[in-house]
């Protein structure tokens, strides 16, 4: 049998094998979390709060991440400003403004070509 058919049952069990020591992992972390919490009356609450302390700083750089992407990606470069106007009227979005800047400069650098 060739190699490339034995890979892929090689790297399910690789992955079997790396979840079950994974597993193992989470299981004693959370046990040793729970021994030493300071009030056994109140782990579920102590839990929660490691919890959401863990979480928060990830929410919070999603969050940044997805504004910046908004910011970045439709408002500044889709929406029309009224700093970049065409000659005949009306604005442009920078996008547009960027392609009708390059085509200028694209057809300028042609003209000097072809006068040359």
């Amino acid at each position: 049998m060739d190699d490339h058919h034995r890979t892929p049952l090689t790297r399910r069990m690789a992955k079997a094998v790396g979840g079950l020591g994974f597993g193992m992992y989470v299981a004693v972390d959370f046990a040793l979390v729970v021994d030493v919490l300071p009030d056994q009356d109140r782990v579920a609450k102590d839990l929660g709060v490691l919890n959401v302390a863990s979480a928060l700083p990830l929410t919070r750089a999603q969050a940044r991440l997805e504004v910046f992407d908004y910011i970045e990606g439709f408002y500044n470069s889709e929406r029309r400003h009224s700093g970049l106007r065409r000659p005949a009227g009306g604005m442009l979005s920078p996008a547009a403004f960027e392609r009708q800047w390059l085509l200028a400069q694209t057809a300028s650098v042609l003209r000097n070509e072809y006068d040359s």
